[in-house]
Order: structure tokens, then C-alpha cells, then sequence
């Protein structure tokens, strides 16, 4: 029986040339070669080496060529990796003052609010495992028989532990079951029209500008159905967007 798993060795080796053409890249970038730094990290990225760090210097040396769209594309593609890095953050905050749209970006409710918190403060695991605790801490009490405690302690006790095990598993599942953001797309024409149905004849809503991330929400053959910063949502043409 044959099949088609990468040998150790050439994974290794694969693994080594993308690291150097990691490196090379960011060589190119401190030299100012940006140009030479891209096709670099675009060949690091085509070998199989991702981390925020390539998507990262990657997206410096396309601002540095005042590719606002590639740029936002990449640093976006970084924070997907590493959602608390300020740097990248900043960075970010610094090519959408690039942008000619500054649209409002829409709340989140207060449950999505929620559930963002608890997924990035403590994450699905710690949840889980913070309501076994209480669940394991509520089995031990119910098996007690121990004077130590009073009847009234104990059912305070039971309580406390049956309340904190049942909410910690509920979290963990919930958080974990959340679906994770949608994909995303950045505008990478100067200027396009977004369409209320996939039409060339269509009347334009608005136009939109190089540099815009919106979320995706569909797509009909050349077409991509959109959702702007704002709510709003619309169709432009799938060549005009670059993909996160």
C-alpha cells in the first residue's frame, strides 16, 4: 500500500529553505530592498513557513512600497496568528489612517462581547477544566461524612460547587462551539463600486476604496458578496479583493 506522506527528511529540508528565505526576506527589509524582501517572503510562504513574524515583516516591506492594500492584507494575516500582539495592532491602526474609508465599525452585542472576553482571557480549555474542578469538588462533598463539616456548611458547599462546575462546563462548551470570525477580504483597487446584486448594471450604494477590510459573506462565480466595517452589505467583483 502506497501513499503520500512527507518524508521526515524532505520535511526537514523544506522547513530549513523557508527559514532562509525568511531571514533573506527580513535582511531585504532592514537593507531597504522591499521589492526583494517581498519575493522572499512570498517564496517562504509558498515552502510552507507561516508565523506572524513572515506576514508581518512582509506587510512592512509592502507599506514600504505604498502597497496599502498587500500591506493590510498581510498585518491582518498576522493578527489572525497572534490577536494580541500590540504591535501588530498598531501597525494595523496605522494603514487604516492610510484608507479613504473610516467607517464606523458596528458594536458587538453584549453576548458576543461575552463570549470574545472569556475566549481570549481564559479560552475554551481553562473554562472546561475550571467547571470539572467544581464538578469533582461537588462529588467529594456529597461523599463525605466527615463531622468536620456542619450540615449547613456542607449544603453551602454543594451549592457553590455544583453552581461553579455546571456554569464552567457550560462556558467551555459554549466557547468552544462559538464559530470563529468569518473570513475576511481587503479592497485592493483604487476605487470600486459595491452593487446591491451581482450585476454590471446594477446602481452603485457607494464606492468603495484600496486598503477597506470587509467581511465576506458569499460568493457568486466572479462575484463576492460583502459586509462593510459599517453594516452595510453589497457585491463587488471577487479580482478586486485580496483575501485574509
Amino acid at each position: 500500500m502506497t501513499g503520500s506522506l512527507l518524508p521526515a527528511k524532505a520535511f526537514a529540508q523544506d522547513l530549513a529553505e523557508s527559514v532562509r528565505l525568511f531571514d533573506e526576506g527580513t535582511a531585504h527589509v532592514e537593507a531597504g530592498r522591499y521589492a526583494q524582501a517581498v519575493t522572499a517572503f512570498d517564496a517562504a510562504l509558498q515552502a510552507g513557513h507561516e508565523n506572524p513574524a513572515l506576514h508581518y515583516n512582509q506587510g512592512v516591506a509592502h507599506f514600504r512600497l505604498d502597497q496599502i492594500a498587500e500591506a493590510r492584507a498581510a498585518f491582518e494575516r498576522a493578527r489572525r496568528l497572534a490577536p494580541e500582539d500590540r504591535t501588530i495592532l498598531h501597525n494595523i491602526s496605522i494603514v487604516e489612517a492610510r484608507t479613504r474609508d473610516q467607517f464606523s465599525q458596528l458594536p458587538d452585542t453584549f453576548s458576543d462581547a461575552i463570549w470574545r472576553v472569556l475566549d481570549r482571557r481564559l479560552g475554551a480549555g481553562l473554562l472546561f477544566g475550571l467547571g470539572l474542578a467544581g464538578y469533582l469538588a461537588w462529588c467529594v462533598l456529597m461523599a463525605m461524612r466527615s463531622s468536620r463539616l456542619t450540615a449547613d456548611w456542607r449544603r453551602r458547599g454543594l451549592w457553590f460547587a455544583g453552581v461553579a462546575g455546571m456554569l464552567g462546563i457550560a462556558l467551555g462548551l459554549g466557547t468552544s462551539m462559538r464559530p470563529a470570525d468569518g473570513p475576511s477580504a481587503v479592497v485592493a483597487a483604487e476605487e470600486i463600486a459595491l452593487l446591491p446584486e451581482p450585476s454590471e448594471s446594477a446602481e452603485p450604494e457607494l464606492e468603495i476604496h484600496e486598503g477597506l477590510l470587509v467581511e465576506i459573506e458569499g460568493s457568486s462565480d466572479t462575484w463576492t458578496a460583502v459586509r462593510l466595517p459599517n453594516g452595510v452589505s453589497g457585491w463587488v467583483r471577487s479580482e478586486h479583493l485580496i483575501r485574509v
